[in-house]
């Protein structure tokens, strides 16, 4: 019995390796492509997406980003491509490594993301409770809030009405309070701290 029973347990440690833990080498090793760019700022597109521990539709996803979410894409992404229907229109992408606001890395389907690299028109900057914010209308006309470092608010002047590109963001941590009264909590967010006037 003692013999058999170790063979059960050997066999379920081997599809255990076998299903869970060699699927995830062979993407994390095999499937990459790594390229020499420096990283970029892209932005969701999707209403929502999940961020995936791996590069694979199949793999566990760790967090969910709503649309408008800011992220620095890194430079490596899957070297298979995915089919995904986003907003009505079907993309063929990879997928593509990220950085998040609170520095954790990982994995979203490319498809699911627009360039920030894009020009936006600057409708307004305010300050708010926690933070500056910048309104941003697409070429849709689709506005789009966003916190932006405090120089480019001091300095609204400047941008109000003119086109932009979002050349850098960065993490920051902010108080996660109702009001602007210190309660001692905070949550770290990706701002915009770099604007390009394109026009």
């Amino acid at each position: 019995m003692r013999i058999l029973s170790t063979l059960m347990v050997s066999q379920m440690l081997l599809l255990a390796f076998t299903f869970i833990f060699l699927p995830q080498m062979v993407v994390s090793k095999e499937a990459i492509v790594k390229y020499s760019r420096n990283p970029y700022t892209m932005m969701v597109r999707a209403n929502q997406i999940r961020v995936r521990k791996i590069p694979s539709m199949q793999a566990p996803a760790f967090t969910l980003l709503q649309k408008g979410a800011l992220v620095t894409v890194l430079n490596e992404e899957s070297q298979k491509k995915y089919q995904a229907v986003i907003d009505g229109l079907s993309y063929h992408e990879p997928f593509v490594k990220i950085r998040l606001g609170n520095g954790q890395l990982g994995w979203i389907f490319k498809g699911a993301l627009t360039g920030a690299s894009s020009s936006y028109k600057v409708t307004s900057i305010e300050q708010g409770d926690i933070m500056c914010y910048i309104f941003l209308a697409d070429q849709q006309g689709k506005i789009w809030q966003r916190g932006v470092d405090f120089p480019i608010c001091e300095n609204k002047d400047r941008y109000i009405n003119k086109y932009v590109m979002i050349a850098k963001t960065e993490p920051r941590n902010v108080m996660d309070c109702e009001s602007s009264e210190p309660c001692g909590k905070s949550k770290s967010v990706q701002i915009i701290t770099e604007l390009k006037i394109v026009r």
